[in-house]
């Protein structure tokens, strides 16, 4: 797992290294808990 991606070039690398678990602003802010299920709703 790799934590805090904030680029595209840093996801390219650990895509390209095998590295399937990826956390970081890349992909959104830190969400309060209370949210997360608004928020993959939203993803679907």
């Amino acid at each position: 797992m790799a934590e805090g991606i904030e680029t595209l070039e840093q996801v390219e690398f650990f895509k390209k290294n095998k590295c399937q678990h990826l956390q970081g602003y890349y992909f959104s802010k830190p969400v309060p808990a209370i949210d997360i299920l608004a928020l993959l709703e939203k993803t679907r």
